[in-house]
Formats: structure tokens, C-alpha cells, sequence
């Protein structure tokens, strides 16, 4: 994979900031963002600074141990970021963030690790919470080595979540899955009990999860009645029969409205 360019990369950092403020995944001048530039370079969001707020001055490029480049002081969680770098070379940026039901799930002691949403799992897999570690601290880089090493979104006990993925983009709708797995599960739980996916449901999720990836061909798109009704096509259409057949795809929603409107 070959890194992005540099100001392509300052571009997506200070859109996807942005968009992460909005969100209210970091408040004040929480979180930070990296992008992989290459040759032991990255880019990174200088410390102290609202994300929502950023501008092309509050970018520092660091080398592989932190040390600014060029720009302003480097963020306090630069080491987060560059320790997931080292143990994932098809990683290109890295998100750290402060979502805020999936912190809360560690304050109660829960975990988000059990198989619950289909597209979560497909998605991320499983979500690891980490061990404890100060924020800003080097034992923060430490405690996430492991997890890191297997997942993409990874939860940080009482501080927030690091996402990572081949682009800031990427990683970034991690972190929206990531808070909507916690958002969804502390839902259902004040409902009631909540289900784990069993192993048959499992089974067919990681197929097609399979499927997904080897490209596999997508179902023949169903045929459209006047009646509202979707039949499969079943063998190849005719030139003819796929005129006919888009004319009445196009003139069903007419005749079903005249239908109901008693007008025949």
C-alpha cells in the first residue's frame, strides 16, 4: 500500500476532525489523528487543540519516536499512535477518540467483545477493551500491543477507543461502528436480556463474510409485477422479455397508485 501524499493528508485530517467533533466523539481538545506519510514519517494533530477547529497550523509531522519534524508540539498520545504503526505495517492511520457509551461500558466493568450485530462483526470483528493506562502516559502504547496486533477498533479502559485503517476515512467509520455497537447494546439491554448471535447465526455470517470477500457473484436482481410482488428470474431474459420487463418495472408504481386512488 503506498502511503498518501502530505497534502492529502492534511486535507482529511482537519475534515475528518471535524466531522468527529460534530459527532461528539471528543469534546474540548480531546482525541487525536495520525496518517502514515512514509520513510519514518507522520503526520499528526498538535497538542492542545479542538479538533472540530482544525487548520493547516495545528499539523505536526514526527518521526517513529515522536519527535517533531516540523511544526508545534506533537500530541500527547503520539506514542498510541506510533505503537500501532510498528505492529501493524498495512496500517496508514490511526484514530483516537473519546465515544462516549462505548467509554461508559468500561466504567460499568461490560464489555463489547460478544458477537451481537451482524455488520459489527463483519465489519470489525470482535471489540477488545485494553487493560488500564493513564492517559498520555507510555504505558498507554503498552496495554494496547496485543489487541492492536488482531483488531482494527480497540476500547481503552476509562479513556476512549483507538481505531486504525488503511486510510483516516477508514478508520474513522470504525469509530462509528464502534459507538453504535455501544449505543445499540446499552439500548437493548434496558430492554431486557440481550441475545448474543448463536453458532448457526455465526456460521452464516462468517459466510458470508466469505463470500463478500472472494467477490462472489450477487444474486440475479428479482423481477418486478404490477401486483407489487418480487418474482425470481429464473433464466436468462430475452431482449424482448427485458423491454417488457423494464416497461413494467417503470409502470408498476402508476398502475398500483391509480389502484388505490379508485380511479379504475
Amino acid at each position: 500500500m503506498t502511503p498518501i501524499s502530505e497534502s492529502s493528508a492534511r486535507r482529511e485530517v482537519i475534515a475528518v476532525g471535524k466531522r468527529m467533533y460534530e459527532k461528539n466523539f471528543v469534546v474540548a481538545t480531546d482525541g487525536n489523528l495520525s496518517v502514515r506519510l512514509g520513510r519514518g514519517r507522520f503526520l499528526v494533530t498538535r497538542s492542545g487543540i479542538c479538533k472540530g477547529d482544525l487548520t493547516d497550523r495545528d499539523l505536526v509531522i514526527c518521526d517513529e519516536f515522536g519527535n517533531t519534524i516540523r511544526g508545534g508540539r506533537v500530541s500527547s498520545e503520539v506514542l498510541l499512535h506510533l505503537a500501532a504503526y510498528r505492529l501493524r505495517p498495512d496500517v496508514l492511520a490511526a484514530i483516537h477518540a473519546h465515544p462516549p457509551y462505548a467509554v461508559a461500558f468500561t466504567l460499568a466493568g461490560e464489555s463489547l467483545a460478544d458477537a451481537l450485530l451482524p455488520e459489527v462483526v463483519m465489519s470489525l470483528g470482535s471489540i477488545p477493551t485494553t487493560l488500564f493506562a493513564a492517559p498520555a502516559s507510555p504505558e498507554g502504547a503498552d496495554v494496547i500491543k496485543e489487541a492492536i496486533g488482531k483488531h482494527d477498533a480497540v476500547i481503552l479502559d476509562r479513556h476512549g477507543s483507538l481505531t486504525v485503517g488503511t486510510t483516516l476515512w477508514e478508520a474513522y467509520h470504525k469509530l462509528e461502528r464502534l459507538e453504535f455497537a455501544a449505543r445499540v447494546t446499552h439500548s437493548a439491554r434496558l430492554l431486557g436480556p440481550v441475545r448474543p448471535l448463536s453458532p448457526q447465526e455465526m456460521a452464516q455470517v462468517q459466510s458470508s463474510l466469505e463470500r463478500y470477500r472472494s467477490g462472489a457473484a450477487k444474486p440475479a436482481k428479482p423481477r418486478f409485477t404490477i401486483s407489487g410482488r418480487y418474482t425470481p428470474a429464473l433464466k436468462p431474459r430475452s431482449p424482448l422479455e427485458s423491454i417488457v420487463d423494464a416497461d413494467i418495472e417503470r409502470l408498476a408504481p402508476l398502475v398500483r397508485r391509480i389502484i388505490e386512488e379508485g380511479r379504475m
